[in-house]
């Protein structure tokens, strides 16, 4: 809820208002279908929407919320491991970004901007009461135990998706020859224009605004299962099965199908504010003895009375708008017509024009566009700072009319080292302003990042006090960032990226679920083995940490999977076993993929990072995730049970079987 200038309440949300659950009948009932049954397997897939679902990965918010910003990792190789999935289920997908934002959407945004300036407000004090208690204070800061967990949180409520995550998506997407479009404003409009082009048959999204485009096919609650992709289920709406009423719609109704652009203005969506009272049941069904509001509506205009009339007369009926008379009727027009009209691109060969999304009616001229969609300007004189084309491919990243090379990262100064060509980019958290944010409050896992690009390496024995001691030192002696030939890209190091499949001729040569007999081949773990792995001087928490994982049914065993595998990384020729599997994650409702790796031979040894990974935030080095896998690998090899019997009495945790769990990579 807002609060407009004039002191009344707007109620906004993302698309329109309560479409899926109360405006399409039954279709939320029907069951979830697995993706490789699609027929069409070409897909446009909502690029913000997937980057919105790493929101609660710390890693992610460290890097947006760095000073200075960097492009997440963790944001590449999420969409690296879905796009893999997907590429494996014979899906051919358009990613699509958004633009700029159009002037009628302007509220909404300006709602999201205040969410996340109220975040930094909070995150500013609690930095400012801390940096005020250490002023002219040298060679200690003054910070409690609590203090530093806490600015932390407040930052990672601070962080928002950045221009540098969508740069480094895009220049991913190029590498690796995978097609993606940017909008000229809003992504979903964009998504439409593609399937009536026949470049895609469905879109992936959970926006409901794609249902009023009338997009042919949507999947929505989409469940990429990485590790198992034959598992990845949808929800498949089919516009066909709404006009023929098969979903007993309340939206599919007599004529209103034709309508579905003023029952979205009437419901509400994110360009124009629904009127108090005006919910589903008002407008679709009836209240108190009246007609539906959208059926009100169309005996009006199909009457051949000005439908301005009408409007003016529910907006001045409405006893809590605050708005100017006449405001919420000239708003219900422009978005009712923008939704219709939406600008968006359509490319024939190497040429790029932009078009609105259906035919201008037969009185309006291409000029007038802009005017009858409520733009301050003609839709492409938003356009202006370079060829269409160059906005197409994201060359010219749209919302802030600047180049995507721009937005990669920071890059070497003389600072970092005077050596290498400043057109370099730095590698992720190189670069650190400690004078904004002191190594006393930044995470140890960007830390041990800027420790390793200076050729320091941390391992499992160094705990956090450990890991900032070293920042200091390496300050003090003003150790360089080493030159880019010799410094290690991590995103190299998750999802399977530094091991190659390995055939040796055994049931391993596949992912297999037979782990015990492999794993029980392994070196034993005793005490000595963890200390060996993990340290002796590691804080007891971290390893209580892990064993309360295990006893808490955190590891999915049923997610278990092993295979033969080789790495460039270690001595050539040397075989390898992978172990893959999902644990769960401690304190919020996230799956993490984990990758162990082992010598493959009897008494083979944990082979520990870049080989082993979890997708935590500290999983590019050794973290609790891991360690609980030692521990459970030693019950394996400890147990008289078989494997069926031991994954029987295994605990499990419901969280990992409820619905509304995120896989994070």
């Amino acid at each position: 809820v807002l609060h407009s200038s004039g002191g009344g309440e707007i109620l906004v949300g993302m698309g329109v208002k309560e479409l899926w659950t109360k405006a399409l009948g039954d279709f939320r009932d029907e069951d979830l279908r697995y993706l490789h049954s699609l027929a069409d397997k070409r897909v446009v897939i909502d690029t913000s929407a997937w980057v919105h679902r790493l929101d609660p990965r710390h890693d992610v918010a460290y890097a947006r919320s760095s000073e200075p910003g960097y492009p997440s990792l963790g944001v590449k190789t999420s969409f690296a491991a879905k796009h893999r999935a997907m590429a494996e289920l014979g899906f051919k997908c358009i990613y699509v970004f958004d633009g700029k934002t159009p002037d009628v959407k302007k509220l909404e945004n300006e709602r999201r901007r205040k969410e996340a300036e109220l975040a930094k407000v909070e995150y500013d004090q609690k930095m400012h009461v801390v940096m005020d208690r250490n002023a002219g204070n040298v060679g200690i800061f003054d910070v409690s135990d609590a203090e530093p967990q806490d600015i932390l949180k407040s930052r990672r409520d601070t962080a928002r998706p950045t221009a540098e995550d969508f740069a480094s998506l895009c220049q991913w997407m190029d590498e690796n020859n995978i097609e993606y479009v940017q909008a000229p404003f809003e992504a979903d409009a964009q998504m439409t224009q593609l399937v009536k082009d026949g470049k895609a048959g469905a879109a992936i999204t959970e926006d409901g605004d794609l249902i009023v485009y009338r997009t042919a096919h949507i999947c929505s609650r989409t469940k990429i299962d990485t590790q198992h992709p034959e598992r990845s289920k949808c929800q498949y709406f089919d516009f066909g099965k709404l006009t023929r009423g098969d979903y007993s719609a309340e939206i599919a109704k007599g004529n209103r199908i034709d309508y579905l652009e003023e029952i979205s203005c009437l419901l509400g969506n994110d360009y124009i504010a629904r009127l108090y009272g005006n919910g589903p049941a008002t407008v679709l069904q009836g209240k108190n003895g009246k007609h539906p509001l959208i059926d009100q509506y169309i005996d009006h205009v199909q009457s051949g009375k000005p439908e301005r009339d009408f409007l003016l007369e529910v907006e001045r009926s409405n006893r809590k708008n605050s708005h100017p008379d006449g405001y919420w009727t000239e708003r219900f027009i422009q978005c009712r017509n923008l939704i219709c009209h939406y600008p968006v691109f359509k490319k024939e060969g190497s040429q790029v024009k932009i078009i609105p999304l259906n035919p201008l009616p037969a009185d309006v001229s291409y000029d007038e566009w802009g005017t009858l969609i409520g733009f301050e300007k003609h839709p492409q004189e938003y356009l202006q700072n370079g060829a269409l084309s160059e906005y197409y491919s994201m060359e010219t990243i749209a919302s802030l009319d600047c180049s995507r090379s721009c937005r990669l990262g920071p890059r070497y100064t003389s600072e970092e080292n005077s050596s290498v060509d400043s057109r370099e980019l730095l590698p992720i958290y190189a670069k650190l302003d400690f004078d904004k944010v002191p190594v006393e409050l930044q995470p140890a896992s960007v830390l041990r990042y800027w420790l390793l690009h200076r050729g320091i390496s941390t391992t499992e024995n160094e705990g956090d006090n450990d890991v900032r001691s070293l920042v200091q030192h390496a300050i003090e002696e003003k150790r360089v960032v080493l030159p880019p030939s010799m410094t290690l890209e991590p995103v190299k190091w998750v999802g399977f990226e530094p091991l190659a499949e390995a055939e040796l001729g055994d049931e391993y040569d596949d992912w297999n679920q037979k782990y015990f007999q492999k794993l029980r081949q392994m070196m034993l773990v005793d005490d000595e083995y963890i200390n060996r792995h993990f340290g002796t001087e590691r804080a007891q928490y971290t390893r209580e940490k892990a064993l309360n994982l295990l006893k808490g049914g955190y590891i999915d065993a049923s997610s278990i999977r092993i295979r033969n595998v080789k790495s460039d990384l270690r001595q050539p020729g040397e075989s390898l076993i992978a172990v893959k599997f999902q644990c769960l994650s401690s304190e919020r409702s996230i799956l993490h993929n984990v990758y162990v790796v082992f010598e493959n031979k009897g008494g083979g040894e944990y082979v520990p990072t870049p080989c082993s990974y979890c997708g935590c935030e500290n999983g590019a080095f050794f973290c609790s995730h891991m360690l609980c896998f030692l521990f459970f690998l030693r019950l394996v090899q400890t147990t008289s049970l078989s494997q069926s019997e031991y994954e029987e009495v295994l605990p499990e945790n419901p969280k990992i079987t409820q619905s509304g769990i995120t896989l994070i990579w």
